[in-house]
Parts: structure tokens; sequence; C-alpha cells
């Protein structure tokens, strides 16, 4: 199992690259209801949880790069991912 490249930044958003493997969707999930968990947003935990876990499905599954990135912010209303294909944006 590859190690996730995981930066945080001041405000506790998550910048995450990682190997585009069955165990990402799960890690990934983990990593992002432990933020939720600490910015006081357990309530939505879950459904945020089934968000994360279907774009990084998708990204492995569908675009055939090795590595996926995931962003996760706190910012309303906005869901991002991108793929290691150029200019393939998703919003």
């Amino acid at each position: 199992m590859n190690a996730l490249n995981t930066k945080t930044n001041k405000a506790g958003e998550l910048d995450m690259n990682c190997p585009a493997e069955v165990t990402a969707p799960g890690r990934v999930r983990a990593l992002v209801e432990s933020r939720l968990v600490e910015w006081g947003l357990p309530e939505i935990a879950g459904d945020v949880r089934l968000i994360v876990s279907e774009l990084v499905t998708n990204a492995i599954r569908y675009t055939g790069t090795e590595e996926i990135r995931v962003r996760f912010t706190r910012e309303v209303g906005r869901c991002w991912s991108r793929c290691g294909i150029p200019r393939t944006k998703c919003r």
C-alpha cells in the first residue's frame, strides 16, 4: 500500500495526491471524515463520505492515470476534483 501525500493548510483544508489503486477511496474517506469531525461537522460526514468515495472511485476507474489528486476544503457549495489528464476538470 502506497502512502498518501497529504498537505494541510492553516484552514485545515486537505490537498492529497494518492496512487490510483482500489484502497484509495477508503483511505480518502477516512481522512475526510476525520477532518469533518475536527471542524465540528460530524452530522454531514455520512453524505460527504459517499460523495468523496464516488468521486475518487470514478477518477480511478475512468481516467487511467496512476495518481489522483483530491482537494477537500470548507468552501460551501463547491465540489472539485481533478485527474491527471490535461485540461480535464469537473465541477
